[in-house]
């Protein structure tokens, strides 16, 4: 008598885009063949400030986590907004330090 071996379940390390049907990363926010948005477009959806990553007021971490970017690199923009810019780094960061919404979860 031979034996079957049991059916594989898919893995679910992989995941492919819905437009280009690429093999990309399962927590990708955007795939990197076509740089199409697979869960939604950051810019249609609610800005929360705040986070594990946060410092000042959460705005740097609240905007890296809408877009795949560290929370370092936004820092560094506005620094450099604020140096070579006449200040409009800072004025910005302000502002959405009112705008935004501080996220439900965090703490401080």
């Amino acid at each position: 008598m031979s034996q079957v071996p049991p059916a594989t379940e898919p893995l679910l390390t992989e995941r492919r885009c819905p437009l280009c049907l690429e093999s990309i990363h399962p927590e990708a926010r955007r795939c990197p063949h076509c740089r199409s948005w697979l869960a939604g477009n950051p810019l249609q959806s609610e800005w929360y400030r705040g986070g594990p990553e946060s410092r000042i007021a959460g705005v740097c971490a609240g905007l890296a986590s809408q877009f795949p970017v560290s929370p370092t690199i936004i820092r560094l923009l506005f620094v450099l907004a604020t140096i070579f810019g006449g200040g409009i780094g800072l004025v910005l960061y302000i502002l959405l330090w009112f705008i935004m919404p501080k996220l439900p979860d965090s703490a401080g």
